[in-house]
């Protein structure tokens, strides 16, 4: 189990292979736990809030994103408690003029102390061109 939940994002800074995050979901059977967690820490966003990531819409606009440095995206998630996931729920952003390949890892810790993080799902060599929003990828933990 773990308490806390870092999403980064790879890719290069220009427009068409930055990854882009629109909805996050950490599941507990047939509970998505990222309805009660907080991001705790994450690189400024071009648009959009922190929050977007867990607040269950996916749209086409407002969603948050992140272009800087490789990695590109660095949100830290705090569930206030170690949780037993089940099943983690990625969603990006992506339209047929603007092809994306998200690259991302997600890493999980206890201690949230910058040393022990464990990557746990790890799609930051993809070349997989997701398809137009919304999108995404599942993973069974």
């Amino acid at each position: 189990s773990w308490r806390y939940l870092k999403i980064e994002g790879y890719g290069s800074s220009d427009e068409v292979q930055t990854t882009r995050i629109i909805e996050f979901e950490a599941w507990i059977g047939a509970t998505n736990a990222m309805q009660g967690a907080i991001s705790i820490s994450g690189n400024a966003p071009n648009a959009g809030t922190l929050a977007q990531i867990y607040d269950g819409i996916k749209t086409t606009s407002g969603y948050p994103l992140w272009w800087t440095v490789t990695p590109n995206a660095n949100v830290v998630i705090d569930f206030y408690e170690p949780k037993a996931f089940t099943k983690l729920n990625y969603y990006g952003y992506s339209t047929a003029g603007v092809p994306r390949a998200n690259k991302f890892k997600i890493l999980a810790s206890n201690t949230n102390n910058g040393t022990d993080w464990v990557t746990i799902w790890d799609m930051q060599a993809t070349a997989e061109i997701q398809p137009a929003l919304p999108s995404g990828y599942e993973k069974v933990l």
